[in-house]
């Protein structure tokens, strides 16, 4: 089975995740949307863990995007993204501080997934 939708993964700093399935690729306004702001893309975070109900689904192949002025406009640090993207550094399973940085404000990572859209 070929993946034909896309996965919405939303980590907002406050630690709640949102996910949403949907049949085309979020576009610049909705990305802006999410992250409250204009965007930049986080690098090196191109896999995710999910876990929802059930067993963890592996992201692969995605992108993450984040306010690009969040530190500058201090907004709070997201732990969950955060800790997310180490995990998407370091393969391995330990978690270490990616490039000495941490993620400010909403973030959103974006996949392809064989799920049914909502």
């Amino acid at each position: 089975m070929t993946a034909k939708n896309f996965a919405v993964i939303c980590m907002k700093a406050d630690g709640t995740v949102t996910k949403t399935v949907q049949k085309s690729k979020p576009n610049l306004e909705q990305l802006q949307g999410y992250v409250r702001g204009p965007i930049e893309q986080v690098p090196f975070f191109t896999s995710l863990r999910w876990a929802e109900n059930g067993p963890p689904v592996l992201y692969g192949r995605g992108e993450c995007w984040a306010n690009e002025e969040g530190m500058l406009r201090g907004l709070p640090r997201n732990a969950k993204a955060t800790v997310c993207w180490a995990l998407a550094i370091d393969r391995s399973g330990k978690v270490c501080e990616p490039l000495g940085q941490f993620l400010h404000g909403d973030v959103v990572f974006v996949a392809r997934t064989e799920e049914k859209c909502e």
